[in-house]
């Protein structure tokens, strides 16, 4: 997807200068063909772990003490069991958490939403805020402080956000999201910007302000993890 909205931008600089028209990014056909890229590559994975003796259970796994896990009723022992079940993002708390997506939310969508919201100004959202952009939807970044892309030169993400700023990427910083609602129109996002209400209308709301251990809902709750 990175790669069609890089080729889409350069395409768009060049018009006048080799190209006389550039096509609108299809967002449905690229959707599609990630989709085929990454059943393939599930494909493949376990093709690897099987032809290398790998034994793979698929179903959820529920620990019975650090040595023991049930799957679908089946009991399985190791003396090391490792856990490698990624991360998820971070909760948030407001009315109308519900509605808001995430990362992979985006990616996943089969359909362009027009009006995006996303929540947080790190790597992510920006690299979700220029495809998104590039395929012509109208982006909102909310950052709950002053500062975007921390980690890196702020000069250079000035010059960043000011070219975003042309392709209808804006910028809310010492904002919160307050309350979400639902209606016939989309999503009423309502933002708290320095104590101040400001009221905004999205299609789609996606959670990018960070992620943590996705370790829930396995009962490790009475293991001890090294």
């Amino acid at each position: 997807m990175l790669a069609i909205a890089e080729t889409h931008h350069q395409l768009t600089r060049l018009q006048g200068n080799g190209f006389d028209s550039v096509p609108p990014i299809n967002w449905r056909t690229a959707g599609n063909i990630r989709d085929q890229l990454i059943m393939d590559e599930s494909t493949r994975t376990k093709t690897r772990l099987l032809e290398n003796g790998v034994t793979t259970i698929e179903g959820h796994a529920t620990f019975l003490d650090a040595h023991t896990i049930t799957v679908q009723g089946e009991t399985y022992q190791a003396d090391q069991i490792v856990l490698a079940t990624g991360a998820k993002p971070r909760p948030l708390h407001f009315p109308g958490q519900q509605y808001v997506g995430h990362s992979a939310t985006l990616l996943r969508a089969h359909e362009l939403p027009q009006r995006i919201v996303i929540l947080g100004a790190g790597i992510i959202a920006f690299a979700l805020a220029s495809i998104a952009s590039e395929a012509g939807a109208d982006v909102l970044i909310v950052q709950h402080d002053d500062v975007a892309l921390r980690a890196f030169d702020q000069e250079f993400v000035t010059t960043l956000m000011t070219q975003l700023a042309q392709q209808n990427v804006t910028f809310s910083f010492d904002t919160q999201v307050h309350t979400i609602t639902k209606t016939s129109s989309g999503l009423t996002v309502q933002l708290d910007h320095q104590n101040k209400l400001e009221t905004v209308t999205a299609d789609a709301v996606y959670n990018v302000t960070g992620r943590v251990p996705n370790i829930a809902g396995f009962g490790l709750e009475t293991v001890a993890l090294k």
